[in-house]
Order: structure tokens, then C-alpha cells, then sequence
């Protein structure tokens, strides 16, 4: 199936439409600086990431629990998944070098699109159909017409399963080396462990 049967796929917030209007709702604006590598996103309270929007461009730019990100422009065309922890007071979008993939929940689960396209085909296919010779760019209309085999539903939720537990997993490994560098500084005498 082409991937407009299974997403709908549309570009993040162009800046033409920031601070227009009368009346305007405060977002976070997300970049690529806020992907990781595992397919998450990394948010932080930067003041600087937060722009006004119109009540109409807000409803067509709102994130929502399950949408994947995918970078359109750029050295790294990395793609993440908005979970629900994602979600603050702060409504949260996404620039316009950025694609946002809803997965169709019935057809395609979206951890299995952030799979594929982080994967090494993934990228092999983005990295073969982009259009420029420097930074880069990835078409929507490309995307649109990236033709994918779907796995079955079983596999899917597989593969979804897989995706969490590999990050749960990251984060184990992340918090037992915080454990080992803090039991390091506590159990080597004062000096041992500075620059001299």
C-alpha cells in the first residue's frame, strides 16, 4: 500500500502564520533538536520554542498521543513518536521542516512507522528519493507515495512491543551509568578523581 493510505501526512507549522491574527493561542514549537535517536522527543521549557497561533491553524497543527514526526529537511531524516508524556499545559507543533505522519490505527500502528522509518531501509529510501544535492529534502508528495508492505496486525503490535521495550530498556542502561559514576565519586577518596 502507498503510505497515504495508511497515514495522513501533512507539513508542520509554516512561520507565516505565527502571531497572525486577533485572537492567538500560546504553542511549543518543536525542531528537530527536540528528536532523539530512539524515535522519542525530548522537550524542554525553552521560552524560545514558544509562538502564538490562530485558533483555526491550531486545530490543522496540534499534536496528538501517536503521531509520528518525521525531519523533511536536514542532514538526519530521523522520525519520532509523540507520546503521551509528551503532553504538557502547553499545546505542542512542529515546524515546518517537519512532517507529521497520523497513522490510520487500523491499517498501521504508529511505533511500526517510526520503526520503518528510522530503520536502515527507512533511511536508505528517504536517503535515495530526497531531491537535493546538499541539505536533504524529502517531498510530502515522495512520502505520499513511498509504497510500503504492511505487516499483519499481530507482527505490528510485535514490533510495537519491541519499540517500547528497547527504549525502556535505553533508559535502564542511562540511569545504571548516573548509579555507577555516582557510586564512583562516593567511594574514591577526595582528589582521586580530579584533574591535577
Amino acid at each position: 500500500m502507498q503510505l497515504k493510505d495508511l497515514a495522513k501526512i501533512f507539513v508542520g507549522l509554516n512561520k507565516k502564520f505565527i502571531n497572525q491574527g486577533d485572537t492567538l493561542i500560546t504553542v511549543r514549537q518543536l525542531t528537530a533538536q527536540n528528536f532523539t535517536d530512539l524515535g522519542t522527543l525530548e522537550i524542554d521549557d525553552n521560552p524560545d520554542s514558544l509562538v502564538a497561533i490562530s485558533p483555526e491553524v491550531f486545530t490543522t497543527q496540534q499534536l496528538q498521543v501517536g503521531d509520528v514526526l518525521l525531519v523533511a529537511r536536514g542532514f538526519n531524516m530521523r522520525s519520532v513518536i509523540v507520546r503521551a508524556q509528551d503532553m504538557g499545559d502547553i499545546p505542542l507543533v512542529v515546524g515546518v521542516n517537519c512532517f507529521i505522519l497520523r497513522a490510520k490505527p487500523n491499517l498501521l500502528l504508529p511505533e511500526v512507522l517510526v520503526s520503518l522509518l528510522n530503520s536502515e531501509y527507512g533511511q536508505a529510501w528517504l536517503a535515495t528519493h530526497n531531491r537535493a544535492t546538499v541539505t536533504a529534502t524529502i517531498s510530502v508528495g515522495r512520502l505520499k507515495d513511498w509504497q510500503i508492505d504492511v505487516p499483519s496486525q499481530e507482527n505490528q503490535q510485535k514490533l510495537a512491543d519491541f519499540f517500547w521495550q528497547n527504549i525502556a530498556l535505553n533508559q535502564l542502561m542511562q540511569q545504571h551509568q548516573r548509579t555507577a559514576s555516582a557510586v564512583f565519586h562516593t567511594l574514591m577518596p577526595q582528589g582521586s578523581h580530579h584533574d591535577q
